[in-house]
């Protein structure tokens, strides 16, 4: 049975850090060292005796920079990354189509100026055949 951890006096999931060097868990913990103690299985309770008593510290976890995508991603691609997708694509086509003016018709582009790229493929992506990508 998990413990009630509603009654804790501070964050369970924040970061803990040493203010009173002290020794826990077969190791020394000098001021401002990360107390992990969910990691090491130190009781919850001990860790609120710890509060209570003055040698430990919370604050909320650091947060890394988000990276949020908006639209179809390929502004983030590099031209490599672009030809992958591309490569990809012309392969799918090629399956699908029967003579090599059919394929010539329905291929996506390339370029190598990365603007131009992009454009291409949600050219292609917008057209009739798009489907293929997906098949």
């Amino acid at each position: 049975m998990s413990p009630d951890y509603a009654n804790a006096p501070f964050q369970i999931d924040w970061d803990h850090f040493v203010v009173v060097p002290f020794t826990a868990s077969g190791k020394r913990w000098e001021r401002g060292d990360h107390f992990d103690w969910k990691r090491r299985s130190i009781p919850w309770n001990i860790v609120a005796q710890k509060h209570a008593r003055g040698e430990l510290t919370q604050r909320p976890p650091e947060e890394g920079a988000i990276k949020t995508t908006v639209g179809d991603g390929l502004d983030e691609l590099t031209v490599d990354e672009l030809h992958v997708i591309v490569n990809t694509i012309n392969a799918k086509v090629k399956l699908h189509t029967k003579t090599a003016k059919e394929y010539g018709i329905k291929k996506c582009k390339s370029s190598t100026i990365l603007e131009k790229q992009r454009g291409h493929i949600r050219r292609w992506r917008n057209s009739p055949w798009a489907d293929m990508e997906l098949r």
